[in-house]
């Protein structure tokens, strides 16, 4: 195949994937009556810290058990990894080399566990009532 005709294919997966799953949400959004919350739909395929927050902030809520949420939890990694190095090799620009996906796949699943608890950390905080050690510490 040609570069030409391989960069529109890879454009045209690009766009589709950046703006059709933030679309899909909203719509299956809107369907479910939660219209009001359709604003969080295009973080789905925000930058990663965005797009690791969205995720958790569904996690945090909708979770029946805590057997349910490491699933989730863990497909959540899973998901937010694969998106993301989609999404870096799919707008890779034509002129420099492209790391290859061997690499870029460990980078993005560093880079989501890390955010993974950093929001994690961020989300404890803001709970009513949360003391950090240093607090009860007694200094």
């Amino acid at each position: 195949m040609d570069e030409e005709p391989r960069r529109r294919v890879g454009a045209a997966v690009l766009m589709l994937l950046a703006a059709g799953l933030p679309a899909a949400e909203a719509v299956c959004l809107g369907s479910a009556g939660l219209s009001a919350i359709s604003g969080i739909a295009p973080q789905a395929t925000a930058s990663p810290s965005f797009g690791v927050h969205h995720d958790l902030r569904w996690m945090f809520v909708y979770h029946t058990s805590w057997t349910a949420f490491g699933v989730e939890l863990a497909m959540l990694v899973v998901f937010r990894t694969l998106l993301n190095t989609a999404l870096v090799v799919l707008a890779w620009p034509p002129g420099p080399a492209r790391p290859p996906r061997r690499r870029l796949l460990p980078a993005n699943a560093l880079c989501v566990l890390l955010l993974v608890v950093l929001r994690w950390k961020r989300a404890l905080q803001a709970r009513p009532g949360y003391r950090s050690v240093s607090q009860t510490s007694g200094a």
